[in-house]
């Protein structure tokens, strides 16, 4: 705001893919009155993905939910007791991201803290970056490099801006937010893309797709109180771990069927016609 009081402007426009923050856990809009009071424009996901300016994702929740028993400090997860429930649960972490990472080149995966990064990192073979990290550049140019051999990097608080390597075609969140800022800037790095892939793979063990929704859903409009998220719901295959739209009865990746009682209840917030859909699904 200084800067724009010095050069006094005519119009000012700015540019953002998380047109809020999480302060203090409250939720505050890039409104600023008298500078950007409103949003002209506003791209979907889901929009820019079929326009091919991102890539398509693939998303799946495991059943381990980091964020489980753990307590909130000024508005979010605190990171000593999401490190303390990797500490108990990383071996199946391990094993369940091994089993689905075998096609994927460049990973990226996002802890919660130190203690953990580097305990992942051990555990999957990976290097790790963290802010008490010397060699940065060299582990940074040794990701970016091309090749055809899986490269795992284990961060730490450190690349959920800023950081642009078009390969990535997995991202792992082993850690929970509330912030729904963070959630898109961390699967965001993801997707970009690139000639050599055709989507991105995103594995959740904290919870937060079912949280803030998937990320090709998520959409902003305003409201009297500025900004406001929204998303389309979403189902969880409990076979599989797959997020999926409530609308479809067979999962695609390991062909689990739903019973049309579970999307019965869905359609029932519609006054009208909702026990006839319902009914008439029970036969399907």
């Amino acid at each position: 705001q200084k800067i724009i009081a010095h050069v006094n402007p005519t119009k000012v426009v700015g540019l953002t893919a998380t047109p809020f923050r999480m302060e203090k856990g409250q939720f505050n809009t890039c409104i600023v009155p008298g500078v950007m009071d409103r949003i002209v424009y506003s791209a979907k996901t889901s929009d820019l993905i079929e326009q091919e300016f991102l890539s398509p994702i693939k998303s799946f929740q495991n059943n381990i939910d980091l964020s489980s028993g753990v307590k909130t400090v000024a508005g979010e997860y605190k990171e000593s007791e999401q490190s303390a429930n990797i500490m108990e649960v990383w071996r199946d972490i391990t094993l369940d991201v091994f089993n689905k990472i075998l096609d994927r080149k460049r990973i990226l995966v996002f802890t919660p803290n130190v203690e953990s990064a580097e305990l992942i990192a051990n555990a999957m073979v990976a290097k790790v970056v963290s802010a008490e990290t010397k060699k940065r550049e060299e582990i940074v140019n040794w990701f970016k490099e091309p090749g055809h051999e899986q490269k795992i990097l284990v961060n730490c608080q450190v690349f959920t801006t800023g950081f642009d390597v078009k390969d990535i075609d997995c991202v792992v969140l082993l850690r929970a937010t509330k912030s729904a800022s963070l959630y898109v800037q961390m699967v965001g790095r993801g997707l970009r893309i690139h000639p050599d892939r055709t989507d991105c793979l995103l594995l959740d063990y904290g919870g937060n797709i079912l949280r803030h929704g998937s990320i090709d859903d998520i959409h902003y409009i305003e409201s009297p109180s500025g900004v406001k998220k929204v998303a389309d719901k979403r189902k969880k295959c409990p076979q599989c771990g797959f997020i999926l739209a409530p609308r479809i009865m067979l999962c695609p990746e390991c062909s689990y069927k739903f019973v049309a009682e579970k999307l019965e209840h869905t359609v029932s917030m519609k006054p009208s016609g909702a026990s006839i859909f319902g009914e008439a699904l029970k036969g399907v």
